[in-house]
């Protein structure tokens, strides 16, 4: 019966055995090339990054910030650092005080709005509670969150 150690062992000598033909087969510049062609198709290379709803932001665009920050730590291009700057200072622009409360920030109206109530039933101790007709209408959700 074979140990774990013999198999640690097994696969230490594979690893060093198949280092040089791992790296030629994980060669980046071609996935480097292939990715600005798809990063200059969407959105003319701008990504979500003119768009004022926070969930593309939160859901879509950090990705593609994500993906700016792989490819510099992996080419040591300055482009890619570039490319995230330019779409953080986009976005930095699409902030809006909606509110009127003094701090910028980003909304959006694709989430559940009215899911629950907070109430105080006894003292200062908030509690939610579900409530009996949540709003899945977006016109209705409009209306209640002013955005």
């Amino acid at each position: 019966m074979i140990g774990r150690l013999e198999i640690l062992g097994i696969c230490a000598m594979l690893i060093l055995a198949s280092r040089d033909t791992l790296c030629q087969e994980l060669a980046v510049e071609p996935s480097v090339v292939r990715y600005r062609e798809y990063d200059a198709a969407r959105n003319n290379g701008m990504g979500y990054s003119d768009s004022t709803d926070a969930s593309q932001l939160g859901w879509g665009e950090s990705q593609i910030l994500m993906d700016y920050l792989r490819l510099y730590r992996v080419t040591n291009d300055a482009y890619w650092l570039h490319k995230l700057c330019d779409h953080f200072d986009r976005m930095l622009t699409t902030m809006t005080d909606h509110d009127g409360d003094g701090y910028k920030g980003w909304q959006t109206d694709r989430y559940s709005v009215a899911h629950v109530d907070i109430s105080h039933p006894e003292g200062n101790t908030a509690r939610l509670v579900p409530t009996e007709n949540p709003i899945r209408n977006i016109e209705r959700a409009h209306a209640v969150t002013g955005h």
